[in-house]
């Protein structure tokens, strides 16, 4: 099973009992190394690769990225924005950007999207800015965030 980038509440267990639960009786694009599955729950998908990706376009959707496993380094103009295990991403504003990932198959890239309201996500985003910090003009809605003890709950509870 893979091992776990820097975080160690996430367990290879977990992580196998997770992808089976969300992959079981659904087609799987295993042969290419990359997949996306629904769960049970409204807006929330699990997705996996073992590719990695040295330079690669994408937008991502309003919403919280959440990576069990891997590392992704995102671009925007001049600012990276790097999230992993310990790192989560909040996009309150869909923009294009450039993105490197870490994945193989020894050492998948897993993770968590939950699409949430755009309104709630601004707010969210809001919050996730250092207390004083002054807001940063011509911005996008994109934030990195560290990954706490609480929030590490919170992915546990609604993965189970």
């Amino acid at each position: 099973m893979p091992h776990i980038v820097s975080m160690t509440t996430w367990t290879p267990t977990e992580l196998a009992r997770w992808k089976a639960s969300f992959t079981s009786e659904r087609p799987l694009q295993e042969e290419c190394g990359v997949g996306s599955v629904s769960t049970a729950l409204p807006r929330v998908r699990f997705f996996w690769s073992t590719e990695a990706v040295e330079r690669a376009p994408s937008v991502v959707d309003d919403g919280i990225v959440i990576l069990l496993s891997g590392r992704k380094v995102g671009t925007i103009g001049q600012r990276q924005l790097v999230y992993d295990a310990d790192h989560y991403l909040v996009v309150s504003a869909s923009v294009p950007y450039e993105y490197a990932a870490q994945a193989s198959p020894t050492e998948p890239l897993t993770g968590v999207f939950v699409e949430l309201d755009p309104t709630e996500l601004k707010s969210l985003v809001g919050a996730l800015r250092a207390e004083g910090e002054p807001e940063r003009e011509g911005t996008p809605g994109v934030e990195a965030a560290p990954l706490d003890e609480a929030m590490r709950d919170v992915v546990r509870r609604l993965l189970n």
